[in-house]
């Protein structure tokens, strides 16, 4: 529930946040998210806003759990972390969040300011910068291309945060579409995925 401090804050905050460029939100000082801008309702896809949520739910994050407990170990400090989240159209975005305490006059911390900004383009460019000087090295010490593939797969589903990754090839006997390398990601289910590739097949068209 909202106190008469955090009340107060927030009344001033909006004044100030509703024509920010930026994408805004504060917090109460349980971490709870009782004001977003439009600009980080529109970064985040956000449709619900309760003050029963995080902020880490409030933004569509992944884990919302592990990171409010992360959070809330730093919380009387600034806060600044990389997340991805998934929009509600499936498409992945990449957001940085920082928060910085809000202390009253005696020195009570009332709640926390934040700011959301989208990353994407800046965070996707160098992390292809940084997957293409990792392929040339795994190639440039690679006893042919077929030995590279699940060095190379591996690398650019960890630098790029694929879910999985599948490299597949031409069977030179068979004709047939294969799997040459299966990168099953950390998912749990993804072992499943990965057996069930390992022996799909798709026949050539003749």
């Amino acid at each position: 529930m909202e106190s008469a401090e955090s009340s107060e804050v927030l009344t001033g905050f909006r004044l100030l946040a509703e024509c920010s460029p930026a994408g805004l939100f504060i917090v109460d000082r349980e971490g709870c998210c009782i004001y977003m801008n439009p600009r980080a309702i529109a970064i985040c896809k956000s449709t619900v806003l309760s003050t029963q949520q995080s902020w880490a739910q409030s933004l569509r994050l992944e884990d919302p759990g592990s990171i409010m407990a992360s959070w809330s170990a730093t919380a009387n400090i600034e806060y600044s972390e990389t997340f991805r989240i998934c929009t509600p159209d499936s498409t992945w975005r990449w957001i940085e969040v920082r928060t910085l305490p809000i202390v009253s006059g005696e020195g009570m911390v009332g709640g926390h300011s934040g700011i959301v900004q989208d990353i994407s383009e800046r965070w996707l460019a160098e992390r292809q910068t940084t997957a293409r000087d990792t392929i040339t090295q795994i190639l440039a010490h690679a006893e042919s291309p077929e030995s590279a593939c699940g060095a190379i797969l591996r690398e650019i589903g960890e630098i790029l945060g694929w879910d999985t990754g599948v490299f597949w090839g031409v069977d030179r006997q068979t004709r047939a579409l294969r799997a040459i390398a299966v990168w099953p990601g950390r998912h749990p289910a993804s072992l499943a995925f990965e057996t069930d590739t390992r022996k799909a097949s798709v026949p050539s068209l003749k």
